[in-house]
């Protein structure tokens, strides 16, 4: 209920709403605290959905890094979580919906944070494959995740010399990322608005149609996950201009940054022109 209340004082601008959603914020966590240390509590669906929840609370209401700590903070702690659960998670219907919602925010939060996915995480996700539909599109997503995870967590170390190994990596990923998309069934795909249709949302004209909201959230993750890697072409390609490449190296690091700037410019529109 906290998250439904604090999106309606929100659209409505209404002070005493959020009030309301707080407190019923602070009723669920410590509701949810309490569950958390009980060990036959721990491992049920209401618990983790609870989890959940209240991450979605603490995106909703609170701002900047605030926002960005506590969200981590629940889905990092969600590792612990899905490992408590163990298999019988993925007997059911509702668990296995849990846990790909649940790895699938843990995933993001470490692309997010330019933190390498959990080794824990892989391993749990590796053994639930048998029960789970690898051909979902949002599954198939999920090694490229893994991968940009991994390669924003280098960038902080990386040497000089091997910065041109990253901009070969998120070009490669990048690439993926598109081929990705384009081979997605028919049933998922997009299409823009023709002149004349009525739309409630356009965007310098633009208006794409989805026919779900979840292959409209599909498509916007992979339009964030091609930013992320167009940002680190650009970044890292500025760097080796600024250094000087290697006598060796030929590749044309203003050229990549001219393409990576012009993907970024249609992912921006794209995602701002997109409705259900």
């Amino acid at each position: 209920m906290a998250a439904s209340v604090a999106s309606l004082a929100l659209k409505c601008s209404d002070g005493n709403l959020m009030k309301q959603a707080r407190m019923h914020y602070a009723k669920a966590l410590c509701q949810t605290n309490k569950c958390l240390s009980s060990t036959d509590l721990a491992v049920q669906d209401s618990t983790l959905a609870a989890v959940l929840l209240l991450g979605l609370f603490e995106a909703i209401v609170f701002t900047g890094q605030q926002s960005l700590d506590s969200w981590n903070a629940h889905t990092v702690g969600a590792v612990e979580l899905l490992r408590l659960r163990g298999p019988k998670q993925l007997e059911t219907p509702l668990g296995r919906t849990l846990f790909l919602h649940s790895s699938g925010n843990i995933r993001t939060s470490c692309a997010h944070t330019k933190r390498a996915v959990p080794p824990r995480l892989l391993q749990l996700f590796e053994s639930a494959k048998p029960m789970l539909d690898l051909s979902d599109p949002f599954l198939m997503t999920a090694p490229i995740v893994d991968r940009v995870a991994s390669l924003r967590s280098r960038i902080e170390r990386v040497h000089d010399q091997n910065r041109r190994d990253l901009v070969w990596e998120a070009l490669d990923l990048d690439i993926e990322t598109l081929r990705l998309g384009q081979g997605v069934a028919e049933d998922w795909k997009f299409t823009a608005r023709l002149p004349g249709q009525s739309s409630r949302l356009t965007y310098k004209g633009i208006s794409l149609r989805y026919p779900s909201l979840r292959a409209l959230r599909y498509w916007n993750a992979l339009r964030i996950i091609r930013m992320f890697l167009n940002d680190l072409v650009w970044v890292q390609s500025s760097k080796i201009l600024q250094q000087g490449p290697d006598l060796d190296d030929e590749t044309d690091y203003e050229e990549l940054q001219t393409s990576a700037k012009r993907n970024m410019s249609t992912l921006v529109v794209e995602v701002l022109a997109s409705c259900a």
